[in-house]
């Protein structure tokens, strides 16, 4: 797979300087490997670093400190898919998924980190006593997974601008609409409530498709869904805007608890005055 993302902050007036923090670079896991990756800046930064965060994702940082009016990030990265099964969770009762401890297998981060409430990811108890009882006609955790992730799918209204980046998992709850954000904070919430370890996981679809083939929901621009961890298997992960297991669509760029920890970009800048981002992705098939 190919990837091309080009982000651009335009600003109505000049920026003295601008601090950019980004997690643009394919995962390695059991779902891909990453065979390049370039990330190239206009202007220039004056200074950039690498590193690895605290959920294994790999970052970059940009600095620039020059007067502008713009600055576009564009990567340009190529992925060889895996796409392993998730049918090992079939052979899985989901209570014995439930209060893991141990190393999340990737980064520092610990099980139990994904099976505890954050700022954007909440339940009251009458979301956990709904999951609770969804839950009990569930034999396997694959089941529990897709049900939770088919219900959301058919029960949601996919309508962007009825949200906002900082929603949280109960207020798309009630509002049954959202974007792909909110459907993946809401299962997210129902199988942390069950204490079911799971993370939120950013990246993309394919969207460059074949003539009269219909493109997945949320492919033209950066997507969201969930990954659930199963013992002796790993993550494997699912779809709930497109209500499926993920395909050889799918690339992952970074995951975490909520999107806090997974935004593509985010930064400060010194002046600038209001401004506008631009997003352009392009997936396709090598």
């Amino acid at each position: 797979m190919r990837v091309t993302h080009r982000t651009a902050y335009l600003y109505a007036e000049k920026v003295s300087r601008s601090y950019t923090y980004t997690h643009l670079y394919p995962l390695e896991d059991d779902y891909q490997s990453r065979l390049t990756c370039s990330i190239e800046t206009d202007p220039p930064a004056n200074y950039r670093q690498i590193s690895r965060d605290y959920f294994g994702n790999t970052c970059e940082y940009f600095g620039l400190d020059q007067e502008h009016t713009r600055f576009r990030i564009t990567v340009e990265s190529e992925v060889q898919n895996h796409t392993p099964s998730a049918d090992p969770l079939r052979s899985l009762a989901w209570q014995d998924a439930c209060g893991l401890t141990g190393p999340a297998d990737s980064g520092h981060a610990e099980l139990t980190e994904f099976y505890l409430p954050t700022d954007m990811i909440q339940w009251d108890t009458s979301m956990a006593a709904w999951a609770r009882e969804f839950s009990q006609g569930q034999n396997n955790l694959y089941a529990l997974a897709e049900s939770f992730s088919l219900w959301v799918y058919q029960n949601f209204q996919y309508k962007p601008g009825s949200t906002h980046v900082r929603t949280t998992a109960m207020q798309a709850w009630r509002k049954k609409k959202g974007v792909c954000q909110d459907y993946a904070n809401v299962v997210l919430a129902m199988l942390r409530s069950l204490g079911i370890a799971c993370r939120y996981v950013s990246g993309y679809i394919e969207n460059q498709v074949a003539a009269g083939a219909v493109k997945l929901t949320g492919s033209d621009a950066t997507h969201a869904w969930v990954s659930v961890y199963a013992p002796g298997c790993g993550w494997r992960d699912l779809d709930p805007t497109n209500g499926k297991w993920r395909t050889a669509e799918y690339i992952s760029i970074a995951c975490g608890r909520d999107y806090q920890d997974t935004a593509p970009t985010r930064g400060i800048v010194f002046g600038g005055g209001s401004s506008k981002m631009q997003v352009d992705v392009n997936v396709s098939r090598i």
